[in-house]
């Protein structure tokens, strides 16, 4: 996914203190947090990142937020930076470009896996050994049902995509079927 170089800007600069103090995982999981509250809140962000909302008032209510997920150090210093700065409305960016950068630096890599059908744990288990295999990196997998599959998978980590999809086989059929009719 392409991101502004803004967001990039500020990833680098949290992957290198991370680098720096020796604590990706806790930055990680910081991060996370307030991403994931963010997230669950857009009007939060929105609020945020309104420069017509007095900045006092803004900075109130990002305290009171990083206070309720005990997040202290590094990513609140970055959160009172980007809301000083007016860049809020990033923060979403700059944590999936973080989270992406962190896990080029420790061999990790994400999976998306799109099936016609809930996956049960043993065949998420499964997929995550064989990816894990075939890439030679650590493999963190997300799963999501789509219906219009038919039945398959369709499996994409960062650019390359793995569709073994019953809907995709029967398009390519129909492809060449309707090629061999019309030469």
């Amino acid at each position: 996914m392409s991101r502004s170089p803004v967001s990039r800007r500020y990833a680098q600069a949290m992957l290198e203190l991370a680098d720096a103090e020796g604590s990706h995982a806790a930055l990680r999981a910081s991060f996370d947090s307030l991403a994931g509250a963010l997230a669950a809140v857009p009007e939060a962000v929105a609020l945020l990142s309104n420069p017509t909302v007095a900045k006092a008032r803004r900075k109130a209510l990002l305290s009171e937020i990083l206070s309720s997920l005990q997040i202290t150090g590094t990513i609140a210093s970055l959160a009172n930076l980007m809301l000083d700065k007016g860049r809020f409305d990033v923060v979403a960016e700059v944590h999936a470009s973080f989270e992406e950068m962190l896990d080029a630096r420790t061999g990790r890599v994400t999976a998306e896996v799109i099936s016609a059908f809930a996956l049960g744990d043993a065949a998420k288990t499964s997929i995550q050994a064989a990816l894990a295999k075939r890439l030679g990196k650590e493999v963190l997998v997300e799963t999501r049902e789509d219906s219009q599959l038919i039945g398959g998978l369709v499996i994409k980590v960062g650019n390359t995509i793995y569709d073994a999809s019953v809907s995709n086989q029967l398009d390519r059929l129909r492809e060449r079927l309707t090629a061999s009719h019309v030469g």
